[in-house]
């Protein structure tokens, strides 16, 4: 489904505050393509097993905000 715009604008702006806001949680965010995953699933699972942290797991402080435009 085409999408215009605006509309790609508006949801790489929430994600980009969505993202902001949980690596100052100490979270990493990564980004992996849908293609990525049709094409290589193993490849894929390799990079998230190779950034997963090492040390006690993250907790979450605290309730995450609610970011307008995006349900």
């Amino acid at each position: 489904m085409p999408t215009s715009v605006h509309d790609h604008e508006t949801r790489w702006a929430y994600d980009a505050r969505r993202k902001a806001w949980l690596e100052a949680e100490g979270y990493r965010v990564l980004t992996i393509p849908a293609s990525d995953i049709g094409r290589d699933l193993s490849e894929v699972m390799d990079t998230i097993w190779a950034n997963l942290p090492t040390g006690p797991s993250v907790r979450l402080r605290r309730t995450p905000p609610h970011f307008v435009g995006r349900s």
